[in-house]
This record gives structure tokens, sequence and C-alpha cells, in this order.
């Protein structure tokens, strides 16, 4: 498991790399670049493909699609990029508020003991994406230090604590059963980073 995360790595840095080097660059002559049978580490155009949707979907690439048959990426400058990880936010925040409105009242009894647990995972989906949404913004901040940007600095100084106020009053709300939930959570997180030390990251 390690080395098909090692793989991913190697071959995510490769595709970085020639984008860093060619700018905006056809799919096919990307492919192209990556995926070289001669080299043992090149990845097949299955997971090469696979590989570059997720450098997409981390904002670290952008794709441009003019047609279906005409398909482009290249790195995206920086306030392309600060964009990026600012509509993430937005939608991000959409996705939270969303989540907590599927929270119910915990009646007592077996059913009480169901819907507890179902909170509990809306709960912990939550927290993830918060911490996660932190992690962007701090990543970019960090992308490029001299670059003093407000939208990013909102982001860890408005919009965070102000989530994590947010979940700290809802979890209030439950509060006959608060210690069960803190509890359940650390529990999910311990597994979590358990399983990405497992899976090699």
């Amino acid at each position: 498991m390690y080395y098909c995360m090692s793989k991913q790595k190697t071959a995510s840095k490769a595709i970085l790399q020639y984008l860093a080097g060619s700018g905006q660059v056809r799919t096919e002559r990307l492919r192209e670049a990556i995926c070289n049978p001669a080299k043992r580490e090149s990845p097949s155009p299955k997971m090469f493909y696979k590989y570059l949707s997720d450098l997409v979907e981390s904002k670290r690439v952008t794709k441009f699609e003019f047609s279906r048959n005409e398909v482009y990426y290249s790195m995206p400058d920086w306030v392309e990029y600060e964009n990026k990880i600012t509509q993430g936010t937005v939608d991000h925040v959409r996705i939270i508020e969303k989540k907590l409105e599927k929270l119910v009242s915990v009646p007592s009894g077996h059913a009480g003991a169901d819907i507890l647990n179902d909170n509990i995972e809306i709960l912990h989906s939550v927290f993830v994406d918060i911490k996660d949404m932190h992690g962007w913004a701090t990543l970019a901040k960090l992308r490029n230090p001299k670059e003093n940007s407000a939208a990013i600095n909102n982001i860890l100084t408005g919009t965070y604590p102000d989530l994590m106020e947010k979940f700290s009053k809802v979890i209030g709300k439950f509060e006959k059963h608060r210690v069960e939930i803190i509890e359940d959570l650390l529990y999910f997180q311990q597994h979590q980073h358990e399983f990405v030390q497992q899976e090699g990251f």
C-alpha cells in the first residue's frame, strides 16, 4: 500500500514539474510525457488520469475544457489559486451548514441511540470538513508567503474560528450526550490517523 502511495506521489510530482515548465498543456501531450513505458515508475494511462483528477480536485492544477476532445491543464497562478481556495471555502461552508441542518433531537430509548449515532457521524464529517478547510487556507498561505492575501487571512482568522465556535455551540445543544459525542469524535480521529499511517500517507 505504501508503494502505491509512493507511486502516486512520484507521478503527481512529475505532472506538476512538467506543467511548471511547459505552461498550458493539452491532455494527450501531458499523458505522453508522464506515461513512459520505458520507465518503471511511470503510471499507466488509467492511473495517470486518476492522479491528474486528484490534482485538479485539490486545486493544484487547473483544467480548461474547451470541448470534449480539447482539454488543457496548467499550474494556477497565485490570483487564480487564491480565488479557487476562496470559492472552495464558500462552497465548503454551505456544505457544512447543510450537514448541520440534518441534526435532530435525541429521544430516549433504543431509537435515541440510533439517532445519536447518526448525529455523531454528521458531527465528525463536519469537524473533518472544517479542519480540511483550515488546511487548504494554511497551505495556500505557505505556498506564497510573500503575498499578504486578505481573503486567505480572513479564512484563517474569521471563517475558521467562526465555524469552530458554531460547531462547539451545536455540540452544546446535546449537553446530555456531550461526553459520549466528544469521546466518539476522538475515537474517529484516532482511528483515522492510524488508517492514514497504515496506508503510507
